[in-house]
Order: structure tokens, then sequence, then C-alpha cells
């Protein structure tokens, strides 16, 4: 008997088996995520050559997709309000209302959300009502008096129903600890302790867990590989572009996915994950594709969209005139915001100088402006996305320049500090007028590895000073309007409120490590302080500010600016143009340039592409003649640059002078344009 039950049994396993492997080998359930990020309220495409961007376009590409994947989720991870005029009408209100009518699922309050404190934060959420979550995980509302209405408005991580799964999002908001002041009294944890416990439990009611991070790309990535939980991050906040997803290996647990797209909405991302097994005990996923897509003028724009941003322009230009179409310059070079020293910036304290001409000095940090001018007309309306920081409902009107009287030996130890090594003085980037200096820093950098501890100020500090005192080298030959700095003279300095608010927020850490008096207010906004200075020195040109003088590198310093690439087309075809290229090579600092130094041309195959490959080299590498200290030389070519639509950038590239310090100016673009051919 029990043979012929044995006999029996073993006939059904085959069957047992057949059915074992259809629920293994079920077709996977297609989970789609649409993610957007660091958009800034930046309703409009670009004024950039590329013309990307504009939610109208935005708003059309979901509807597509959705289309053919009904079921699409779409997520922010943060800076979707503050950072660009539009988000004077509303102030946060009319980026949630687009995104409501998005259909958004869920967004990430960025830091950009905070920046007018948690009482506005709070009666913005209320007001626009988004109809969808609100994430926020690691912040802690028990001192701020409103905090459990605040609480009432955010959640720390939300659960979709996506098909037959079950999708986590988790919120993580910016650690800096240069932010923390703007949302007190909420305060910020860390992500690591909190992002680590809630994966935990979400793991066990959720097929995939995905964190929504405002933070830096590099913090992310920390992140991801110490939180096996997690499977994948979406990133935001330092506008970071992931062509491919960065993938994480962890120990004990199978790789993670990071991605990011960007900023400003030129860049919308696109993830596809199956899901293998969905609320089982056998359940497991894979990454079936990944894009990031151009937000262009191929997408069209949709016209309900079009039209709440041509209500919302109308609005604001009953509060602040004809901002869009004023036409208050013309501009004809790229102010570009990169180098050491730079256009966008020395245009800026330029102007703060003209507005306070009995200031002696002037100052900027290219950090604090959000944008740069490109050529063509210019409005109002540019030149205040050049420096939008912060717009203040209550106020009605954005940081105003300032000034405050300095120490001559505290404004040296504040230079010092600036530029203490490599590192710091490329990410410097702080403008000046009225003062020159030259610098050399120690080749030491500071470790640029994730931290998930907040750091001691104190103790950051005097790290950052080891290794130097007032007498060091770093910087030499600092001058004051022509004249030697006098280490025991007060003077008089204007600068952008942004910069002022940032010193600031040092004396509140490390008591008087910058000692300012009689900080006083202008009560002139920094973009209309910039406005008016480009009014009188319009058209804007090559000779309209002066750069290379300011601040130099002990070393030598060749450098390119946009307009230094000039060109004669010679014969313009559908896909290129046979020209004669001219590039002008300077040596901004006080050493002769070394022998081996070499410069060559590149372009695009598509240069609308922001995504397309790494330029390829059009021109071949040529000698740069030894230079001494501010002269320049000019080199020639004659290529063939690659074009579309009548969009032709070229690409100057300096290399081989590895010994200097300042390689911001190593590399500029010009794009150079004419109708394109029929």
């Amino acid at each position: 008997m029990l043979a012929q039950i044995l006999v029996k049994w073993a006939a059904l396993l085959p069957v047992v088996f057949f059915i074992s492997t259809i629920e293994t080998l079920a077709a996977p359930d297609r989970v789609t995520v649409i993610f957007t990020n660091d958009i800034h309220s930046h309703f409009r495409p670009n004024k950039e050559p590329r013309g990307l961007g504009g939610l109208a376009r935005i708003k059309t590409l979901v509807d597509k997709i959705r289309k053919t994947s009904p079921d699409a989720v779409l997520v922010d991870a943060g800076d979707w309000s503050e950072g660009n005029i539009y988000y004077n009408e509303g102030t946060g209100i009319e980026s949630l209302k687009m995104m409501r009518a998005f259909g958004y699922n869920a967004a990430l309050i960025g830091n950009h959300e905070w920046l007018n404190g948690p009482d506005h934060l709070l009666e913005m959420l209320r007001a626009a009502s988004p109809g969808f979550p609100i994430l926020a995980a690691n912040i802690d509302t028990g001192p701020y008096e409103r905090g459990k209405e605040l609480s009432g408005l955010v959640a720390p991580w939300v659960v979709m129903e996506i098909n037959k799964s079950k999708v986590a999002f988790i919120g993580l908001v910016n650690y800096q600890i240069v932010y923390d002041r703007y949302f007190a009294p909420v305060k910020i944890t860390s992500p690591f302790e909190v992002a680590r416990s809630i994966a935990s439990q979400l793991r066990q009611q959720s097929d995939v867990v995905i964190a929504l991070s405002h933070n830096s790309l590099k913090f992310n990535e920390g992140l991801l590989a110490r939180i096996p939980d997690l499977d994948f991050i979406i990133g935001a906040h330092d506008h970071e572009i992931t062509r491919r997803p960065i993938k994480v290996r962890r120990e004990g647990a199978r790789e993670g996915y990071l991605v990011e797209a960007g900023a400003w909405g030129r860049l919308v991302g696109r993830m596809d994950i199956d899901i293998i097994n969905p609320g089982s005990g056998k359940r497991d996923h894979s990454l079936a594709s990944f894009k990031l897509i151009q937000i262009d003028s191929h997408i069209p724009e949709d016209p309900g969209t079009l039209a709440a941003i041509e209500d919302i322009e109308q609005r604001l230009q009953k509060k602040f005139g004809r901002i869009f179409d004023d036409a208050i310059a013309v501009n004809t070079i790229h102010t570009s915001r990169r180098g050491v020293e730079n256009l966008m910036g020395n245009l800026s304290v330029d102007a703060y100088r003209k507005l306070v001409p009995d200031a002696d000095i002037a100052l900027e940090h290219s950090s604090l402006l959000a944008g740069q001018l490109h050529p063509g007309i210019v409005n109002s309306a540019d030149v205040y996305n050049v420096n939008p920081n912060v717009y203040n409902p209550k106020t009605g009107i954005t940081w105003t320049v300032r000034t405050f009287g300095i120490k001559g030996r505290t404004l040296l130890w504040f230079l010092n500090a600036l530029y203490a090594t490599n590192q710091l003085a490329q990410d410097a980037s702080l403008s000046v007028s009225g003062l020159s200096l030259v610098y050399n820093p120690m080749t030491k950098n500071v470790k640029d590895e994730p931290s998930f501890m907040r750091p001691d100020p104190v103790d950051a500090m005097l790290q950052l000073m080891n290794g130097f005192s007032i007498e060091s080298s770093i910087i030499s030959d600092i001058k004051i309007n022509g004249f030697p700095l006098d280490s025991a003279k007060t003077y008089r300095v204007v600068a952008g409120g942004g910069l002022v608010n940032a010193v600031s927020l040092l004396n509140d850490l490390l008591p008087q490590a910058l000692p300012l008096y009689d900080i006083s207010d202008t009560g002139i906004e920094n973009w209309r302080a910039l406005a008016n200075h480009i009014k009188r020195i319009s058209p804007i040109g090559p000779d309209s500010i002066e750069i290379g003088s300011r601040i130099r590198s002990a070393k030598a310093d060749l450098a390119i600016l946009p307009h230094d690439i000039s060109w004669v087309p010679v014969k313009i075809t559908k896909h290129a143009v046979t020209a004669k290229i001219r590039v002008m090579v300077h040596n901004y600092g006080i050493s002769v340039s070394n022998s081996g130094a070499r410069i060559a041309l590149y372009g695009y195959d598509d240069p609308l592409d922001l995504l397309a490959p790494e330029s390829r080299q059009i021109g071949k590498d040529m000698l740069i003649p030894v230079l001494e200290p501010m002269h320049s030389a000019v080199i020639e070519w004659n290529v063939i640059v690659p074009s579309k639509d009548g969009n032709c950038p070229v690409i100057a590239y300096i290399s081989g002078n590895d010994g200097e310090v300042n390689h911001g100016n190593d590399e500029a673009i010009n794009w150079f344009s004419w109708p394109k051919k029929q």
C-alpha cells in the first residue's frame, strides 16, 4: 500500500514542479517611477542656448507616459519652489497647484522650501492643499510651537499600491548645518539614523523601498551603501545629472541604485522597476530600464499649463511692472560663474560699489548667485533670476545690499581661510571689487567624505586653519584700491545680503570668528543694484567687466573666457560649419607659464542634446607659447564644427598645465548661431 502511495506521489511531482516553476517565472509586475528635482520655480524654458525646461512641456511628457503606463507614479525630490521670479507669486503655492494638476504622487521638502521659516512653510502647505503626500522624515517638530500643525501636513513616508506591488517612499531632507537656522526651531535630524530605522520597518510591508533625498550625490551614495534596506535613492540638491544609474554595492545585500535629474526642469527621470512575486516571501526586483528625458522644443507645451503660467506672469507684472519685456540692456557675452574669478561675480560686485561709491571694497560669493546672463535682450526678470534669493512675502523684497566695517587683520584671516588649500581655492569663488590679492594655497586638501554626524563647528574651523597662520604665505600682495592692506584699519565693505547672512551664521557657530562692525542696510535689493548697473554700461561686452587682475595665483594661470573664442564661418551646411576659429589665451597668474601647455578645440555631434556623448575633438592640439604674467596669445584653427538648427558651440580646452592651482578657467564654451539652412 505504501509503495502504491509513493508511486502516485512520484507521478504528481512533475506537476507540482511545473506549477512551482510557473509561479517563479510569472511575468514581473512593472512599476514606472517618473521623477523631478530642483525645479526652483523655473516655469518657463531657460534662456540658455539649448532653451531647455518648461513646466508646460513636462506636463505633456507626463501625460504621454501615463497613456502607455497609466499607473506610473510621479515624485519630486525637493526644491520645487524658491529660486526664480515665479516664486514671488504665491511663494510656493503656485508650484504646488501645478504639481497637483500634473498628478504628482509625492514630493519632498527641499531646503529652499523652508528658507522663509516654518510658519511660512506651514501656511503655504495649508493654502495650497496639494492633495498628495509632502514628505520629511528627518525633522523634529517638537521644539516648534506649531509643530503638531506642521506634522499634520507632512509625512515621513508613504507606501503606494501600484499594480500588484507596494512601493515605499521615504523623505530625507537636507542635512547641511548652514540651513538649520532658516528652519528653526524645527530641528533636522540625521538622515542616516532615520532612514535605517524606517527602511527596516518598511521592508516588511513593501516590495521596493525608495528614498527621496535632498542631499549631495556623495552623501546619498554613502546612505545607500550603509542602508541595505534601501533599494533606490532619487537625489537632489547639488543639481547632478546621472546619465546612467550609479550602482552602489553593499555587503550582505544586493546593489542599490542612485539617480538624479539635474535641475530647473531641463530633464525628467524615468525608472521602470520589475518586481517579481510581489507581496510574497520570494519577492525580488530589478531595474528594467532608466533614462533621463530632455525637456526641449520637440515636446509640445500643454495649453492648460501654459495658460496658467501666463496668468501668473500677468499677476507678477501688476506687482513689479513689465519685468518680462522691459528690455533694460543688451548683452553680447556669456557671463559665466565659472572660475576663481568670474564674469558674473565681478559684474555683481562692481554693481554694489556703484551703489555705495564710498565703500572701500565690495564682496560677493558666486554660490549665492543662481544664474548668469546670456547674450541678447536683457529684461528685469533675467537679472532677478541671477540673484533671486530670498524673496520674503512679508516684506515683498529679496536680500538687500548691506555695508559693514571690518578690520584689516580680520579680512586677511578670512581670505587665508578661503584660499587655504587647492580644493578651497577652487571652491572659494569670492568676487571682489576694489581689492586685489595673490594666493598660494597649501597642497593638502580637506577630506571630501560623506559624514552622517554633525561636525562640531569649532573643531571644523580649527582643522581648517591648522597648518597656517596670519603670517603664512597663502595670501600676499593684498591691496585695497591700490594701497597695501593696513591690518589696523577698519575698512568699509559693501556686500550682498546673503554673504552677510553667511558671516552671521559663522559667528553664531564660532562666536566672533569674523567680527563685523556697524552693519547697515541700503534697502536696495541685490538684483536691483545689478539691474541699475547694467543699464548704465549696456551694451555689455568683453570690455564691460574687468577680469584677471583681482584674484591672481602665485603660479601661472592660463585662462580662457567664453568671449575669447571667436569665429569666421567659411562654409555653412545643414549639419556642420567650416570656420576659422580664433582663441585668445591669457596668463592671469604672476609666474611665467610652462612650455608644455596645449590647447585643443571640441564640439558636439548633437549640440542641442544635453545628454549627448562627451564632446569630440575637432581641432588638433596646439602648443601654447610661454606667456609672461598678464600676457596673452592668439591661436587659430581651420576646422569643421558640428551644428544643429543653426546652433554651433565651440569648446576650447587647455591641458598640460598641471602645475597650476586654478583650473576653473581651463575650459570655455561659446555658442555661435545663424538662421538655420532650409
